[in-house]
Parts: structure tokens; sequence; C-alpha cells
């Protein structure tokens, strides 16, 4: 058939995804998907028009038909490679770090570290400017490097708040610190295998995994969603909202309109620790949904009253709710009375 290989060629190991290259590895995989089209005809092939002990006495070759198929899928899965979001791989470590911004310092624990970011752990949100880089210092028993560092996303979960960072050493000294960091430990991989868990197991896991699109469901900046209703300081009510350092995206306010104009939105939020947070129209309007902008988000930063002001909100949200009830509470039984 004249077909034949001139050059040696090695596999990809590079992790940057580029169309030339995944067209290269497309054009290798062709023989091994040709391959498997013929094992997938030769099996229907095989199996069809047999019943019963037909069935039986082919078993033999049924198995090693499936077989081929299923090695030949691995062979596609390996020619064509898997979509690589990391340049760097993550290793989990839990390390101390100490963080400096904005004359602040936050002393946090490390959840995972690699060669280009770490993410950190944190019991309450903090407010990072993606826009100011930070000094970071990781370290544990042996080991210390000072680090540039830059958030670039962060997250709430069930451990806390979760922030990721790239970081970049100060010096060649601090770079080497932080690779026996990264390094310096046990591997990550897998000390017992699962008995029970079988190669198709491992297939359908593979094929799930490249089926999924990567999701982020988070951006660059900490949000909590407070499911009750948020009173203003001006009486005004919504019904729900997500709140942030530097948006609230709000739903059931009742739109200000004068003429049939809407007109821009300025409420203010104030905590039970005396803290406003003031509020304007960011103009991103979905149906009775609404972003609103923190317009005094600087002088905040500047008086240090960001760190747990999320939770610190959340629970001043609670607190007004409570006082509506029992208001709410009292007033019933003293109509209760007069009428009794």
């Amino acid at each position: 058939m004249h077909i034949h290989q001139r050059t040696f060629h090695v596999t990809e190991k590079s992790r940057e995804n580029t169309s030339s290259k995944r067209g290269s590895s497309l054009l290798l995989a062709v023989p091994n998907a040709a391959l498997l089209l013929l094992t997938v005809a030769a099996l229907v092939r095989f199996m069809w028009g047999k019943y019963g002990w037909e069935v039986f006495y082919g078993s033999i070759i049924i198995f090693w038909l499936a077989y081929n198929m299923v090695s030949l899928i691995y062979a596609l899965f390996f020619m064509l490679g898997r979509p690589a979001y990391r340049r760097s791989e993550r290793f989990p470590a839990d390390e101390a770090v100490s963080i400096s911004v904005g004359g602040e310092q936050y002393d946090l624990r490390t959840v995972d570290v690699s060669e280009e970011g770490m993410a950190v752990v944190s019991d309450i949100s903090r407010y990072f400017n993606e826009s100011v880089g930070l000094s970071m210092t990781i370290h544990n028993d042996r080991y210390r490097a000072k680090l540039h560092g830059k958030m670039i996303y962060a997250r709430r979960t069930d451990q806390g708040w979760r922030y990721s960072f790239t970081v970049e050493p100060f010096s060649e000294d601090d770079r080497r610190q932080f690779m026996q960091i990264i390094y310096d430990r046990g591997h990550p991989l897998p000390l017992q295998m699962d008995m029970w868990d079988t190669v198709y197991d491992d297939l359908l896991r593979n094929v799930k995994r490249r089926l999924e699109k990567p999701k982020r469901p988070f951006g660059a900046f900490s949000e909590m969603p407070v499911p009750r209703h948020v009173v203003f300081d001006d009486g005004s009510v919504c019904t729900k909202a997500t709140v942030g350092y530097r948006t609230w995206t709000v739903a059931g306010l009742e739109p200000q309109a004068a003429d049939g104009v809407r007109l821009a939105r300025n409420l203010v939020f104030t905590t039970d620790s005396g803290v406003s947070i003031q509020l304007s129209s960011s103009g991103q309007i979905d149906g009775d949904k609404e972003v609103l902008l923190v317009s005094n988000l600087k002088e905040l930063a500047e008086k240090g009253n960001m760190s747990g002001l999320l939770e610190e909100v959340a629970a001043t949200v609670a607190h007004r709710a409570e006082r509506s009830a029992a208001v709410g509470s009292t007033r019933d039984e003293r109509t209760e009375e007069v009428f009794a």
C-alpha cells in the first residue's frame, strides 16, 4: 500500500495547544482510527446472526476483538493527547505563606503549589487588587522563598475562601528554595490500587473527561450569595443578591424612573459595625437582575475595612431580617390583643 515512515517521530511533550499540533496529532491517529473501524466491523460481522451456543463457542474470538478494540481506543487517546490547562504540574501542599499587600499582612496556608503559581485558603474573605502586585513569603521547616504574586481568581469552597495566584521568585536563590518547597515532598500519586477498578472503568472515565468542557464558575474577585431580602439604608429592598468587593448583583429591586425614563440608582448599605458601602448603577440589566458597582471601593481599601467584609454584610442582612420578623411578630400579638 506504499505506506511508510521515513523519519523518527517523537510524541509531543509540550503543554501548549496549537492548531498545527492538533492537526499533526489527528494525521498520526488516522492508522489507529482505521484499524479501530475494521475491528468494530469484524466484531459486528462475527456476531451477526449468532444466537445461544454459537455465541458461547465464539466467545474467545469476541473477547480478543473487544480487547483489541479497547487497546486501539487507548492508542487513539495517546496519539490525540489531552488538553493542558496548566503549563506546570500542580502538587497538593499545606505550607505557611505570608502575603503582604497595602500595608496589611495575611498569614494563610497553601492548598497546592506549582512552578508558576499557588492556591491559598482563608477562613474569611480577603480583597486582593488584581492590578497591584503583592509580596509573598512561603516557608516550612527547611526552606523559605520570597515571591512576587498576582491574584488571578477567587472562589468560595467548603474549606473557606480559595485564592489562586501567579508567582515569580525575587531572586535565583528564592527560585531554588521555591523549587525545593515544591518537589522535596512525597509524590501525590495513589499509594493503593482499587482492585475493583477495571480497564473499562478507566476507559469510561477517560471518555467522560474528554467530553466535559472545563468550567470556571468564579471570577477574579470574591463573591458571596445572600439568599435573604436585602434592605438598603433608604428602605429599598431586593429579594436576593450576590455581594462582592467590586460589584453587587441584585434581583427584584424596584426600578427608579421619572417620566418613563429609568434613573441612575445610588444606594447605600451600612453594616452593623458602621461600614458604609456606596452602590451605583452600572447599566448592566438582565430582566429583574441588575449589577451595581461599589463606588467607594478605594476609600474602603484605604481604611482597611476589607477583610471579612462580605461575611459582615451577610450577617447584617440576617440581623435585619431577624429584627423585621420580631417586629412583625410583635404587631401580630398586639393586633390579637386589640381584637380580644
